[in-house]
C-alpha cells in the first residue's frame, strides 16, 4: 500500500512539474486581430464595427483530447460576456482564431476596455500499475487586452462642399437683400 501511495505522490509531483513546463512553452502568441486569418495585432476596435477576433498561436498542435477556451470580459466584470471554443473556426493545427458570433456581439457589445482569458484543457491518461486513470489538466495561457471605442461620424467631403455652397447661398441672399 505504501508503494502505491508513493507512486501516486511521485506522479502527482511530476505532473505538476510537467504542467508548469508546458504552460511556459505551449503558447507563442496571443493577441486581438481584425479578422479571421489575420495575424496583424490590433488594440482598438470600433463599437459599430465587426466583432474583434482573438488569435492564438501555439508552439505545437493541440494534443488529442484537448481544446482551447476563451472567455471575454467587458471592463472589470466578474463574469464573462462570451465564451468561445477552438474548433468553431477551421484553422491550421497550431493557429486558432476565436470570434464572438455577430448577433451576440451586437446584443452585448460595450465601449471600453476588454480582456480575453485563454485556457487549454487536456485529458491526460495516467497509468498506475497497469490501471488507467483520466485526469483533466488545465493550463492558463494568459490574458489579452483591447479597447472598443465609440466611433465618431465624420462627414464626407461632398457633404462639406454642399454645406459650404449652402452658406455661400445664404450669405449671397442676405447681401442682395441689404442692397
Amino acid at each position: 500500500m505504501k508503494n502505491v501511495l508513493a507512486a501516486i505522490a511521485l506522479l502527482t509531483i511530476a505532473g505538476f512539474t510537467t504542467h508548469a513546463q508546458a504552460q511556459r512553452q505551449f503558447i507563442e502568441a496571443s493577441y486581438t486581430v481584425d479578422s479571421i486569418g489575420s495575424t496583424t495585432a490590433v488594440a482598438g476596435f470600433a463599437l459599430d464595427g465587426p466583432p474583434p477576433v482573438l488569435y492564438v498561436d501555439l508552439a505545437a498542435a493541440l494534443p488529442e483530447l484537448s481544446y482551447l477556451e476563451s472567455r471575454w470580459y467587458a471592463n472589470t466584470e466578474g463574469r464573462p460576456r462570451f465564451t468561445t471554443f477552438a474548433g468553431q473556426v477551421p484553422t491550421e493545427p497550431d493557429k486558432y482564431w476565436f470570434q464572438v458570433p455577430f448577433q451576440e456581439w451586437q446584443d452585448w457589445k460595450y465601449a471600453g476596455p476588454w480582456r480575453v482569458d485563454t485556457t487549454l484543457y487536456s485529458i491526460e491518461l495516467i497509468l498506475i500499475y497497469g490501471v488507467g486513470v483520466g485526469s483533466l489538466a488545465s493550463y492558463d495561457l494568459g490574458s489579452t487586452g483591447f479597447d472598443v471605442v465609440q466611433s465618431v461620424q465624420v462627414p464626407e467631403p461632398s457633404t462639406w462642399a454642399m454645406l459650404g455652397l449652402g452658406l455661400l447661398g445664404v450669405a449671397g441672399a442676405a447681401r442682395v437683400r441689404r442692397s
